[in-house]
């Protein structure tokens, strides 16, 4: 849930296993909901924005249930809704797969290449959302490490 300072909406969701986390995040922002599920059963939460970054680069994310996974996000947007997520390097063997689905749900989808220059588990979130938004801001940066990640950004969902 610690996105939730960034969005600005009537209703905001955080979907996690990890019921720690997710206690974390209701006593941080109580205006937040939690669902305590895998992402895979978690479809019955529907949104207009649905954001998901650094679960398929997470060390407890199974990369066999990318697809799986990928999947389930799309259903969770609702019509003409808009879906950001990214992959990190194990998770890139299935980036035709995931391709291909994004293309039969969405009308657009966007992808950008970058770097594993912040890819060490063992630093602070907040750290990688720098690195993350330095790299808006300063594409050069995208490539340090090699292009190991993809991020996605999908709108226009079909219905």
């Amino acid at each position: 849930m610690w996105n939730y300072p960034l969005f600005q909406t009537q209703r905001y969701i955080g979907v996690d296993i990890d019921k720690t986390s997710l206690d974390l995040g209701r006593k941080t922002y109580p205006r937040a909901e939690a669902v305590r599920v895998p992402m895979e059963q978690a479809t019955h939460v529907k949104g207009d924005y649905l954001l998901c970054v650094q679960v398929f680069n997470n060390v407890h994310f199974d990369v066999k249930r990318t697809i799986d996974a990928v999947g389930a996000l799309c259903a969770m947007v609702n019509p003409k809704g808009t879906l950001i997520f990214n992959i990190g390097k194990d998770s890139k063997k299935y980036e035709e797969d995931i391709d291909a689905l994004l293309s039969s749900k969405f009308g657009t989808v966007e992808k950008i290449r970058y770097g594993s220059v912040y890819s060490t588990r063992q630093r602070p979130m907040i750290v990688s959302l720098i690195f993350a938004l330095a790299m808006l801001k300063f594409t050069s940066l995208r490539g340090i490490g090699g292009y190991q990640k993809v991020y996605y950004f999908c709108t226009n969902r079909r219905s």
